[in-house]
């Protein structure tokens, strides 16, 4: 018989422990992981019962003014938005003409002026004859012509300048040469070569040209200080046009706004000439006819709905009214039904009182609520039950609604640091 050889299981155990541990451990990290940023969607449930909307609503006259036309009579039945009457738009209308049209050439103007400021932008295409391109056009010619004429003033004046520049360069060599001659003729004199005639010609003469040069130099130097004076007024000149051009921009662009609100104003306020039915149902109490003066918020008559709107009366406990809020979904389920047949039906909270009340049915304080089915949710439901089943008033119901999203951590140790909070405040 072979002895059994345990070296070959040397090591062997150990390496199995290890595995086994590292397996537990990451094991334990995965499963504490989860527990913590796992999600969990809380629902809490309450108890409701299906209730009628409500049933009328008046007739109101948004703004002041005289009926012109009566589209119903009393105990009509009418939809929701049909128009009952009109109240006279004649001169919101003509007001809102004034403004569009004001608003038109005012773009118009903006625009010429925008292309005159910067004209590398596209050149504006309009109608030369409208009032605004008169107006524009007649003031740019003005400024044009303005600044043509300083600039015709800044050339005469230069020109002048340089003639009255060449004179005075004559003058001054006629000077010199005279005053060389009469140098010479001195000195002849005082050999008794000339006589003292021509010595005095000749200063005469130099007198002349002096003056002469004197006056084309002031002339030169006047001339140059009106090209100068031109030469700056022509430069002021496009730099008030192009001040008055950059205000007048920004004037337009306030008093566009200030007109863009006032045609929305004016075209909301045409549209509420327009009086129109709340709700849809029966008309009753109206005596509006025609040419019937009306003042804001005057009560013109009533409309009794339709009894097949139906919504959900809830009644939610104390504890849990801080979990209710307005746009919270839930899901209805009937009692009273076939549960079978019944389907889910999706509901939506759409109001909740801020204040409880007295329940009576029960000793205790609760607050009120009220839920709506979505859209198609009571047609579903019809058509589940057919004929056989009529959804009357006051059948009781419960909705359960989503709660609040947390995660298992908290869920389960949630209560308990609560309680440990409060054990040790107390």
């Amino acid at each position: 018989m072979q002895p059994y050889d345990l070296d070959r299981f040397d090591g062997l155990p150990v390496a199995q422990t290890r595995m086994t541990v590292a397996v537990l451990i990451c094991a334990a990290l995965g499963l504490a992981a989860w527990f913590h940023f796992a999600r969990l969607t809380t629902t809490l449930e309450v108890s409701g019962r299906i209730a009628a909307q409500t049933l009328s609503a008046e007739v109101q006259s948004s703004q002041s003014g005289r009926i012109v036309e009566v589209f119903v009579r009393d105990f009509d039945l009418v939809d929701l938005g049909d128009p009952l009457a009109l109240i006279d738009p004649s001169a919101l209308s003509a007001s809102l003409r004034s403004a569009v049209a004001e608003r038109q050439n005012l773009r118009l103007e903006y625009d010429l002026t925008t292309y005159e400021v910067l004209p590398h932008t596209q050149p504006v295409a309009y109608d030369r004859n409208s009032p605004a391109a008169i107006a524009f056009l007649r003031n740019r010619d003005d400024h044009e012509l303005r600044l043509r004429l300083l600039a015709m003033d800044e050339r005469m004046s230069e020109a002048k300048a340089q003639r009255f520049a060449a004179e005075a360069a004559i003058f001054k060599d006629r000077v010199t040469v005279t005053q060389t001659r009469l140098d010479a003729l001195v000195a002849l004199n005082a050999t008794g070569y000339s006589s003292d005639e021509a010595v005095a010609t000749k200063r005469t003469d130099l007198l002349e040209y002096r003056q002469e040069f004197e006056r084309a130099q002031s002339q030169s130097a006047e001339a140059s200080e009106a090209a100068k004076r031109a030469k700056l007024q022509f430069d002021q000149l496009k730099t008030e046009r192009a001040a008055l051009l950059a205000t007048r921009r920004y004037e337009i662009e306030q008093r566009l706004s200030e007109l863009n609100a006032r045609i929305a104003d004016l075209e909301a306020q045409i549209g509420e000439a327009w009086i129109r039915a709340p709700r849809a149902g029966r008309l009753s109490g109206w005596q509006t006819n025609e040419n019937t003066v009306v003042s804001a918020g005057s009560v013109l008559g009533q409309i009794t709905g339709r009894l097949d709107a139906v919504r959900i009366a809830l009644t939610i406990p104390v504890d849990l009214v801080d979990q209710v809020f307005v746009g919270q979904k839930g899901i209805a389920t009937f009692s009273t039904l076939p549960q079978r047949a019944v389907p889910r039906l999706t509901v939506q909270v759409t109001s909740r009182a801020e204040k409880s009340e007295q329940d009576e049915n029960a000793e205790v304080r609760v607050f009120t609520g009220v839920a709506e089915f979505e859209a198609g949710e009571l047609d579903r439901l019809k058509s589940a039950l057919g004929d056989e089943y009529k959804l009357a008033l006051d059948i009781p119901l419960t909705v359960v609604l989503e709660g609040r999203t947390t995660t298992l951590s908290s869920y389960f140790l949630g209560p308990l640091q609560s309680a440990f909070r409060k054990a040790f405040q107390d």
